[in-house]
């Protein structure tokens, strides 16, 4: 039924249905077993029956020897098949998560979709299908069904004991969904607020130094506490609600059973049923009542892993409705932009509008203009990070979106003006995290003037950077950064204040790379405003006002800016166009 149901929702989607038919044999065994194992835990209310009702009549010791071997034979089997549901469950899990999270990479990788968001969304919905799965969600829906079962044998003892346990039942379900409604509020509350004070205590953690330096850790210490603070309250407030209503739950269990065993001995006595159905009775009504209240526990993650599931399922067919990235020819380097305007996420209007330019590969281009002009908007632009919100960006004339990601990804080196290193080794960082190729690594690191500072480390190119890079100094980082942009066959390199954080002798060495990029038919693009930098270029691009101001050859256009009257524009300075 559950494979059944996915396969419905996952119609459209051929990586779901790819890994629904993978699970659809796992599934069925879970069902299997989850028949034996509810048929199993009658064994010992037989057992009790006929030990009350046979062996204290009879005063057979072989009927309770007898007796005693198959009930314990029984519990041996049921222990072993609850086990093994457990185990496939668990590998079920893994390799559901598994297969979901291949077939969003590979969709991302093949479709050229922009992966962050996307990504991160769709880790989220696998996190909400692997958690209810591998929890106590997939066990209750399989065991669920059987509670009917026993209330079925208790209205067979006696209809009388069958309508108390049927009503008890359900008032303890109704208590189970009165205790999720009054604290589903709270518990929420607190989740964001918990998230909040995550994030807050991981900013602070990052900008520690900033924060020491400048006096700021009180008033952050104290924001946080604030956070704390609201956290706290909305998880007293959701446990005051629970407790109360767990307390009432508790105690209304109890006084069921002791009614149930009370109203049994009633008609025992009355000769109306046997004493041993005194007992049993008691123990149907508790196997009846746990896979009841369970499936109301169970119902919010059931319903949030099937939200999950149908996002993930339209997540996917979205992707997968797009043309795949073809292989294109090797990439050279042409850039070209055509009527090109960026919009950051949170924006109202484009932050840069109408980029019309182009530079031949090979060529260095420096891009100049006041902070905010959206300098690194378009260095994002360029390297595919930020869609063009209109116009295209070309690359050896294709369009950025029809390139392959993995294919364009080995051919560009990127340096954000934040550089973001990841957990792992210097190596790995440098490497993209493929596959290392240790010459490779060790000719970017020469590159970017970080070989020799990397050699003096305790492990040297295996040492850990740790989450951030945090375990180096900033312009330890931004030269790690700059090998990892240099690493490989790059044909397109763009970098944001690459100056940043160097002393002389780096900017120097950077220099030196870039003339040495540019021998190997590298196209540059620079943002920076030292001069040094801007004597390599062969042309310039001025950004003002979200638009073009001037673009030209480096001298024209440095040139008109250290005129007496620095009136430059495209009046002034000619735009090339460079196929």
């Amino acid at each position: 039924m559950i494979a059944e149901n996915m396969a419905l929702m996952s119609r459209r989607s051929t990586s779901l249905s790819a890994a629904v038919k993978e699970i659809r044999t796992a599934v069925g065994m879970i069902g299997v077993f989850s028949v034996f194992v509810n048929l199993l835990m009658f064994a010992p209310i037989l057992y009790m029956l006929q030990v009350f009702d046979r062996v204290l009549a009879t005063g057979s010791l072989r009927s309770l020897a007898m007796l005693t071997v198959a009930a314990v034979l029984a519990l041996a089997v049921y222990g072993a098949l609850d086990a093994l549901r457990g185990k496939l469950i668990t590998r079920m899990t893994a390799r559901l998560t598994d297969r979901l999270d291949g077939a969003v990479a590979d969709g991302l990788s093949k479709h050229g979709v922009d992966p962050f968001e996307t990504h991160a969304a769709a880790t989220k919905d696998i996190e909400a299908i692997r958690s209810f799965i591998a929890g106590n969600g997939l066990v209750t829906v399989f065991d669920a069904p059987w509670a009917p079962v026993f209330l079925a044998v208790i209205w067979l003892m006696h209809p009388v004991l069958g309508i108390y346990a049927t009503a008890g039942c359900v008032l303890a379900m109704l208590l189970a969904w009165v205790r999720l409604l009054r604290t589903k509020g709270p518990m929420a509350q607190a989740g964001q607020a918990k998230a909040a004070a995550n994030r807050h205590a991981a900013d602070s953690m990052r900008r520690s130094d900033t924060a020491a330096a400048m006096g700021l850790l009180p008033g952050l210490t104290r924001r946080w506490i604030d956070g704390r603070r609201g956290l706290l309250a909305h998880e007293l407030d959701a446990g005051d609600r629970a407790a109360g209503l767990n307390g009432l739950s508790r105690a209304y269990h109890q006084l069921l059973g002791i009614g149930m065993l009370g109203l049994a001995a009633y008609f025992a006595v009355l000769n109306q049923v046997t004493f041993g159905t005194v007992i049993v009775a008691r123990v149907l009504l508790s196997r009846a009542v746990g896979p009841l209240t369970e499936s109301v526990r169970q119902w919010q993650p059931m319903l949030r892993a099937r939200r999950a599931w149908r996002q993930l399922h339209a997540t996917l067919a979205e992707i997968e409705a797009r043309p795949t990235c073809q292989e294109l020819p090797p990439f050279r380097g042409d850039l070209d932009l055509n009527a090109v305007a960026v919009q950051p996420p949170g924006r109202r209007e484009p932050v840069l509008r109408d980029l019309d330019f182009s530079i031949g590969a090979g060529e260095a281009l420096g891009i100049l203009g006041p902070s905010g002009a959206g300098k690194s908007t378009l260095a994002r632009a360029l390297v595919g990070a930020q869609p063009a919100a209109a116009g295209v960006i070309r690359l050896d004339g294709a369009a950025l979106g029809d390139w392959d990601r993995s294919q364009l990804g080995r051919h560009v080196g990127y340096l954000p003006q934040e550089v973001e290193l990841f957990e792992g080794t210097a190596a790995e960082n440098i490497a993209r995290f493929t596959e290392i190729d240790p010459g490779a690594v060790v000719r970017a690191a020469r590159l970017a003037n970080i070989h020799d500072t990397l050699l003096s480390l305790p492990l040297g190119y295996d040492t850990q950077v740790g989450p951030g890079g945090q375990t180096l100094s900033a312009g330890e980082r931004r030269r790690i950064g700059l090998a990892r942009a240099f690493y490989g066959d790059v044909r397109l390199l763009v970098l944001d204040e690459p100056h940043a954080n160097l002393d002389r002798p780096g900017e120097q060495g950077l220099i030196r790379a870039f003339e040495s990029l540019k021998r190997q038919g590298c196209t540059l693009v620079v943002i920076s405003h030292r001069r040094e930098l801007l004597s390599i270029m062969d042309t310039v691009l001025i950004v003002e006002n979200g638009g073009i101001k001037a673009f030209g050859p480096r001298q024209q256009v440095l040139g008109e800016l250290s005129a007496p009257k620095p009136q430059v524009g495209t009046s002034t300075v000619r735009r090339l166009k460079r196929a």
